[in-house]
């Protein structure tokens, strides 16, 4: 089929078949990760935990609804079974994950594990009666075999599949084939669907320079190519809930994470005992929550990513703590700003961090130094509006919130509103100075074209937007006083995020050793100043020299409790060991490592680790502080 006429055949299509919301789980699943990962070095705790801890959220709250009267879970590609162990703790059901890998899991204790492949496994013999079968992120046309086994076996009562890596799907595997042949579709046409869903995944379109072979679908404009292969994958699934409706199942579509999270956000739904369509929300209608608050980062790439994760792991804290906590979630969406961000009249695109809770209760965490020092916007709000009529309702809700004596600022994204919105407020309570209450407002717009108004009257002694953007640009502060040297700076800022992330690594009270590349410029003299001042008992600065191909140092104390690196050379994991001799057992290291083009490599986390576990450090992680640019890591270990 030509490209053009594929394009307005799926968008036809695809804008008729249904998608509904998933529905929100408690704290539960939280608590239940929390406690699994623990201790625990890899992606799913750093680096991406914004990625995958809302994702077995959203997964488990909505699975859960469906397991009174279930026996047994089944997870199918198991893995390393974290999905399988945060339900199994949330519903008290018994697992069976079936996995061909052998490998590290976080297992619970009421877990049958089964090492096989799945095309050498049949339910029917492996699973009792009365099971809810559940697969996450199954790759390609592994959940084409999910589809096959499940309708074989009577023994599935209710299935949960969220597919992945559209883009490795082969025709003849497919189980809806059948399906995309009544449409039209044929198989020549795989690879035009499989094109566009690749470009779908990419939120800022993408360049020449990016795929050349994609230049006439690139010539379709970035919008259609993603609205094109979103519907794409909506079909897709249509066609394997085609195949499950055939053997029985009564069948729905979920989606439970927002794009900017992961593009693979489909949740296929299949009951033998449910009849779909249940009370759900059409995704389509959802915004972000009843309330919450919506930020921008400025900076580099990765910062949404980090400032994400920063909110999860506060959350983590709190429920470590207390048990429960006022961040109910953490989210990234993808979201156009109609008339620009600022004062630009075009759209443009962003990326934005969502926290889900009671604002006031939230926006405290806010004024943290650094988190003002990245966040450039935030949006608190507690309504909504789908209306179009965007100035009668904000209008309606300042009648509705403020006295006559009270005045209010205008903080309106885009700028337009407050243009519009002036004419609608007497004069005399307006003030961009001398107000009592802030007026928050965003036109919220979704790549697919959902839109809705969010907005929230803030009281000024709740949330002052003047004093946190002043915080923002204020100086940066050591002992009670400004530090004014640049270099100085980046080294406050960081033992700083350090201490407040690491409680453990502070240097409070601590001997310090700090292993620097030379004693140059005065950079260590600086560092050392910078640390006593920070509270340290004491510090001290070493340069490592290599001799025979080992790093060795001079002249150096022992007993140190503390190590920070600040080095640009060399192999950083050796020459930490050759600093072991002269720090205490279990003695807290860290220090930023300089990864450049290295930092975009995948598994790059996994690589520090094991470089570093090479070295005798067993307990690493890596981290990407906020203090950090996107090319750096932050390492923090200890000594054996």
């Amino acid at each position: 089929m030509e490209i053009g006429k594929l394009v307005e055949r799926v968008a036809e299509i695809g804008k008729g078949l249904e998608i509904k919301a998933s529905r929100r789980g408690g704290l539960e699943a939280a608590v239940v990760f929390q406690k699994a990962t623990e201790g625990t070095a890899t992606w799913y705790t750093i680096g991406k935990r914004q990625v995958h801890e809302p994702q077995l959220e959203a997964i488990a709250g909505e699975v859960q609804k469906y397991t009174e009267g279930i026996d047994t879970i089944v997870e199918l590609g198991a893995g390393k079974g974290l999905l399988g162990r945060v339900l199994q703790e949330v519903t008290k059901k018994p697992v069976i994950a079936i996995e061909r890998r052998d490998c590290t899991t976080y297992d619970g204790h009421d877990v049958t594990r089964l090492n096989a492949d799945l095309q050498e496994v049949s339910l029917n013999d492996t699973i009792p009666s009365n099971s809810l079968v559940i697969a996450k992120h199954f790759c390609g046309n592994a959940t084409d075999t999910a589809v096959t086994m499940i309708c074989a076996s009577p023994k599935v009562t209710v299935a949960a599949l969220a597919p992945c890596c559209h883009p490795q799907i082969q025709w003849d595997s497919y189980t809806g084939t059948a399906y995309l042949t009544e449409l039209g579709f044929t198989k020549d046409d795989l690879p035009n669907f499989l094109d566009l869903i690749t470009m779908s995944r990419y939120s800022k379109g993408i360049s020449q320079k990016d795929c050349k072979r994609w230049t006439e679908l690139r010539d379709l404009g970035q919008s259609v190519c993603y609205q094109s292969g979103r519907h794409i994958r909506r079909i897709i699934e249509e066609g394997r809930m085609r195949a499950l409706q055939n053997a029985g199942f009564s069948t729905c579509l979920v989606q439970y994470a927002p794009d900017a999270v992961s593009p693979d956000n489909f949740l296929i739904l299949a009951s033998r005992r449910t009849v779909f369509p249940i009370p759900m929300t059409p995704a389509a209608q959802v915004f972000p929550s009843p309330q919450g608050l919506i930020m921008h980062a400025n900076g580099e790439q990765s910062v949404p990513d980090r400032v994400a994760e920063y909110w999860l792991e506060k959350r983590s804290v709190h429920l470590t703590e207390t048990g429960t906590s006022c961040i109910k979630s953490v989210e990234m969406h993808a979201i156009q700003f109609g008339g620009g961000m600022r004062k630009s009249d075009s759209d443009s695109n962003a990326i934005v961090v969502v926290v889900i809770g009671e604002p006031a209760e939230l926006l405290p965490i806010l004024e943290e130094p650094l988190l003002t020092r990245v966040v450039d916007m935030v949006i608190p709000f507690t309504t909504h509006s789908s209306s179009e009529r965007s100035v009668e309702f904000l209008s309606g809700l300042l009648k509705k919130t403020l006295k006559e004596s009270e005045s209010v600022r205008l903080c309106c994204v885009p700028r337009v509103l407050e243009k519009e919105l002036l004419p609608e407020v007497p004069t005399e309570q307006l003030s961009p100075t001398n107000f009592t209450h802030a007026l928050f407002a965003i036109d919220w717009k979704d790549r697919m074209g959902h839109r809705c108004l969010l907005a929230s009257v803030i009281p000024k002694d709740v949330f002052d937007m003047r004093k946190w953007r002043q915080a923002a640009c204020g100086a940066v502060m050591l002992a009670g006083k400004p530090v004014t040297k640049k270099n100085q700076k980046t080294v406050v800022m960081f033992i700083d995020e350090m201490e407040k992330r690491h409680p453990s690594h502070a240097c409070k009270g601590k001997k310090v050793v700090v292993v620097c590349d030379d004693f140059k410029d005065g950079n260590a003299d600086l560092i050392k100043s910078t640390i006593i001042a920070s509270g340290a008992a004491s510090a001290e600065c070493v340069v490592p020299i290599k001799k025979d191909d080992m790093w060795v140092v001079h002249d150096v104390s022992k007993n140190f409790d503390l190590a920070i690196f600040r080095l640009d050379r060399g192999d950083v994991p050796a020459i930490m060991r050759a600093m072991i001799p002269y720090l205490l057992p279990g003695s807290p290291i860290y220090g930023k490592v300089k990864l450049g083009v290295q930092s975009r490599g995948r598994r790059v986390t996994e690589k520090l680790v094991a470089a570093w576990k090479d070295a005798g450090f067993k307990k690493t992680l890596v981290w990407h502080f906020l203090t950090d640019k996107e090319t750096d890591r932050t390492i923090v270990s200890r000594t054996p």
